[in-house]
């Protein structure tokens, strides 16, 4: 089993990775996705055949890593299946530039050094299909010597419907990804609702999306507390499956569909997720790093241990773990998104054979 990104997200950066080392996708490094931050805003009017200037800022945040002129890219593209990337012909100043189907390289940059930041423009004249539909994606890369690359970060531009959600958003990045994917859409129509907490039954929803809802049959017997025929039903019986083995109820055998999750809940459903699909859960952070990392439940351990050395979970801004604080939407789309950044390298049979279609 392997993780099942949407298929225009997973063409698109599959594209991009082969076009540009005509290899498939190898040297993914998923701790560092969400320690550098990157941000695409724009003032002018984003329409179909406009000429329309981006703002890409890239920031390192907690990143020790010093990013040269030689080995800073920014691969540019579209999410949209119907835009020809053909048509996207960019300028920039001071960057690498990679188009999937036109390398060109401008001026070089300076050293984006710890905690610094880099600022650039780019523009360029959107293809005829642009709609609001449409999503622009920047993947901001580190080239090795060998050929081999590290992904910084990644960056989406494209219309959210939320009107409590803007550009300038620390997780707005995040919320276009799995917008733009129908893996977690707002409380409604206009509000995302980024402070607002995540329940258990919500989460496992946003889980069984983002393996492409799957069919699970009912079984009333398995928790008390959920129904037949409601939103979560078949998310929690495919979660709670054997198979699946991704969520368990409470020692009272409810589920808990209306509790609020906590950091450790979150961390344990991922490892078991990462588990189900088949990817790599070696990682290990250093729980004694964080002044309450004895704090975490033993049935969390092993499932923070890897979230933290993966990068999916951090520390608060008071350098606490805050096992068993409570998740806003916000953070979750941080966690979810970064874990399927970092589960790109697990589509090896899947690029193979997208490269054979081309």
């Amino acid at each position: 089993m392997k993780v099942t990104m949407k298929k225009t997200m997973k063409n698109a950066l599959l594209a991009f990775a082969l076009v540009l080392f005509g290899t498939l996708i190898l040297g993914f490094n998923s701790k560092a996705a969400g320690r550098v931050g990157m941000s695409i805003t724009t003032e002018g009017e984003v329409a179909a055949d406009k000429q329309v200037t981006f703002d890409l800022k890239v920031e390192n945040g907690t990143s020790d890593t010093i990013y040269d002129a030689e080995s800073l890219g920014l691969g540019i593209f579209s999410l949209n299946p119907k835009d020809n990337v053909d048509n996207f012909q960019w300028t920039a100043n001071n960057a690498i530039i990679i188009n999937p189907n036109d390398a060109t390289v401008a001026a070089n940059v300076e050293k984006l050094a710890p905690k610094g930041e880099l600022n650039l423009k780019f523009s360029g004249t959107l293809p005829a299909t642009w709609n609001k539909e449409s999503c622009m994606a920047v993947m901001a890369i580190s080239l090795k010597e060998d050929g081999s690359y590290e992904l910084i970060e990644m960056a989406l531009y494209g219309d959210l419907p939320y009107t409590d959600v803007t550009r300038q958003d620390w997780f707005v990045n995040y919320a276009t990804m799995l917008y733009k994917m129908d893996i977690m859409t707002g409380m409604n129509e206009t509000t995302f609702g980024g402070g607002e907490k995540v329940s258990r039954a919500q989460f496992a929803t946003i889980l069984w999306r983002m393996d492409d809802m799957p069919e699970a049959a009912y079984d009333a017997k398995r928790f008390p507390d959920v129904p037949d025929e409601k939103f979560f039903t078949k998310p929690v019986m495919w979660a709670s499956s054997e198979e699946a083995g991704i969520i368990t109820g409470y020692a009272d055998g409810r589920f808990g569909t209306g509790d609020e999750i906590t950091r450790e809940q979150i961390a344990a459903m991922m490892y078991r997720y990462a588990k189900y699909a088949k990817l790599d859960v070696s990682a290990a952070g250093d729980l004694s790093a964080f002044p309450d990392g004895k704090d975490v439940s033993g049935f969390a351990l092993d499932a923070m241990k890897w979230a933290v050395g993966s990068g999916l979970i951090s520390g608060n801004g008071d350098g606490t773990l805050n096992p068993q604080g409570t998740a806003g939407r916000a953070e979750c789309s941080a966690i979810i998104s970064r874990f399927m950044m970092g589960a790109i390298e697990t589509f090896d049979s899947q690029a193979e054979a997208f490269a054979l279609e081309q």
